[in-house]
């Protein structure tokens, strides 16, 4: 499950990079729906990284996987 949702990722990662930053696949919780993502270098201290988290990440990942009803930064 961790390389699927990691592909996922990979759509929004070259934004994520042209900004200095990284995005890594956290904690996965099938049974509670939720998955945990980790920004790391800029994107780690931004303020906009919350927007980025829950207009750009989540729908992304809810979207392709069904089962998963939040995504939360770690």
């Amino acid at each position: 499950m961790r390389e699927q949702i990691d592909a996922i990722l990979n759509q929004i990662r070259p934004a994520v990079l042209a900004h200095g930053g990284e995005i890594e696949v956290g904690a996965i919780d099938e049974a509670a729906g939720t998955v945990g993502v980790k920004f790391r270098g800029a994107c780690g201290h931004c303020a906009l990284t919350p927007v980025t988290l829950k207009l750009g990440v989540e729908p992304l990942l809810k979207k392709t996987f069904p089962w998963i009803t939040s995504v939360i930064a770690e």
